[in-house]
């Protein structure tokens, strides 16, 4: 019986030291970390990485503007849109897009200044000469508009004279168109393609 409450003072003497080892281990440890100066948070950016873009000069803000009123049937709209995000781009196809919408609205002053973007950004595109045409018949500027048609009948391919088809069809005043039609489709400006006579 003496042996076994030796056993338990020993057991209870080692736990009692192992608890004060532990104790003073842990407040080793918490004493260093208490004495060690914390590092500099980091600097951050002053200035942002990307600046913001004005709302004037958003190009994605006004195209995607553009795409929802053309979704909504806003055409008007849409021309719009297209024709601000025109004077920020320098890809062709929002000029052509701006350019057809306002002639499709019959904005005329809209469609004149996308078409001169067009003009620049594609100069020899057919589809810029037909534009000139179909402003240049509303405006009742036959001359122009014959020397504008006159260039896409003298395309080598068959997309000339469909494009002038489509602008004559589409003129305002059909005896003027009548009467541009019949100096442009002579047996020497179609040739001999049939699909010139067709279109």
């Amino acid at each position: 019986m003496h042996s076994s409450s030796a056993r338990r003072i020993r057991r209870t003497g080692v736990i009692r030291a192992s608890r004060t080892a532990l104790t003073l281990a842990l407040c080793a440890v918490l004493g260093a970390c208490a004495g060690m100066q914390p590092k500099s948070a980091p600097q951050l950016a002053t200035h942002p990485v990307a600046a913001p873009v004005a709302p004037d000069h958003d190009l994605l803000q006004k195209l995607l503007a553009a795409q929802f009123a053309l979704q909504e049937n806003d055409l008007a709209g849409a021309a719009n849109g297209f024709a601000q995000a025109a004077a920020l781009s320098a890809d062709p196809a929002i000029s052509e897009e701006a350019t057809h919408l306002a002639l499709a609205v019959r904005d005329w002053s809209l469609a004149r200044h996308a078409l001169a973007r067009w003009q620049v950004l594609a100069p020899a595109d057919p589809g810029v000469v037909q534009s000139r045409a179909w402003i240049a018949l509303v405006e009742k500027r036959s001359p122009d508009a014959y020397a504008d048609l006159a260039e896409l009948g003298a395309r080598s391919d068959d997309h000339g004279w469909r494009l002038i088809a489509q602008t004559l069809l589409g003129a305002p005043d059909k005896a003027v168109a009548a009467g541009l039609l019949e100096r442009l489709a002579t047996p020497a400006q179609l040739g001999a393609k049939e699909s010139n006579w067709v279109a």
